[in-house]
């Protein structure tokens, strides 16, 4: 089984957005807020995406990097 970054996602006003970071993982170190649109995995534009594929594309043995570009409203 995989690890992620520690974030909970779902689609909210049609694209995924982070519902919440969980504690003490990746993304909330990065400074991944709630709210935020999950834009890209890796230089690959994911945005049009559901959640779930867009977790497979993040999820990864431990220690694996991933590069996630957000969207943040305002």
């Amino acid at each position: 089984m995989g690890s992620g970054i520690g974030v909970e996602m779902g689609l909210r006003d049609g694209y995924v957005r982070v519902l919440r970071t969980l504690p003490d993982n990746p993304a909330r170190k990065a400074g991944i807020l709630a709210g935020d649109i999950i834009y890209k995995v890796n230089d690959e534009e994911v945005y049009t995406l559901t959640a779930d594929e867009i977790s497979k594309k993040i999820r990864g043995e431990a220690g694996t990097e991933v590069t996630v570009s957000i969207v943040r409203d305002g």
